[in-house]
């Protein structure tokens, strides 16, 4: 029995030293993206703010195509009144704040939310948040 196990645990450790259990690499997982990605604006809407009856910016839905193997990403770009990009949510509700103090204007995780509460901290909003459909001229 105790010759059993033994037997086991060096093939065991061989596959693991010898590479045949691994983990994905990083170029596994996320294949380098040949050429620019392809981003398509699937709809505009307004966030107003309805006690107020004030426009706090905009909800800008995005299709993005990365590469031809790896699947198509929904994100939502929130934009400022003003029209200019302050943040992102991704489809699975991780929300991006751009740092304003970057020079490359990275955007940099504040968390997961859902996608009112995404809103209401990227715009430094408290009330509720109703969105209108928006067709720019």
């Amino acid at each position: 029995m105790i010759r059993i196990l033994l037997a086991f645990n060096l093939i065991i450790s061989g596959f693991v030293f010898s590479g045949c259990v691994s983990e994905p690499t990083q170029r596994e997982l996320f294949p380098p993206i040949k050429g620019p990605a392809q981003e398509e604006v699937v709809s505009l809407q307004k966030i107003i703010a309805p006690l107020e009856n004030k426009l706090l910016g905009y909800l800008e839905e995005i299709m993005v195509k990365l590469a031809d193997n790896v699947p198509t990403q929904q994100i939502y770009y929130i934009r400022d009144r003003y029209y200019k990009r302050v943040g992102l949510i991704t489809e699975r509700g991780g929300v991006y704040r751009y740092d304003a103090n970057d020079p490359k204007d990275r955007a940099v995780k504040i968390g997961d939310f859902p996608m009112e509460l995404a809103i209401q901290a990227l715009l430094h909003y408290s009330g509720p948040v109703l969105l209108e459909k928006f067709e720019p001229e």
